[in-house]
């Protein structure tokens, strides 16, 4: 989702910056990931989605955030919350991700 990508590449450097050579960290589109043709070769190692919370997380047209977060769940992957704390950027209380998120995330077995 927008805003992810940003941290994710961060989070990249600052790992491949803190003296580890031998971590590998790729970055990848969530989209193409797991909803691409060939998926499944690229779910190797330890997946994790990113998912970068703020004021407009699952607002987006399609609601492409909500179902990739619901496809990541189906297979397991790991989903790091993110929450934006600038206001600015579109930083919002913790309780106003519970108003937007789509109700079938809020249901069982999500």
């Amino acid at each position: 989702n927008k805003g992810a990508l940003d941290v994710a590449k961060a989070v990249k450097a600052a790992v491949t910056g803190a003296g580890k050579p031998d971590t590998i960290v790729v970055v990848r589109e969530a989209e193409e990931v797991l909803e691409g043709a060939n998926n499944a070769p690229l779910l190797q190692g330890l997946v994790a989605l990113l998912l970068y919370l703020n004021d407009r997380t699952f607002l987006d047209e399609g609601g492409t955030v909500a179902r990739l977060v619901q496809t990541a769940m189906d297979r397991r992957i790991t989903i790091v919350p993110v929450a934006e704390q600038d206001p600015a950027s579109g930083g919002v209380p913790f309780r106003a991700f519970f108003q937007q998120t789509p109700q079938v995330l809020q249901q069982p077995p999500y």
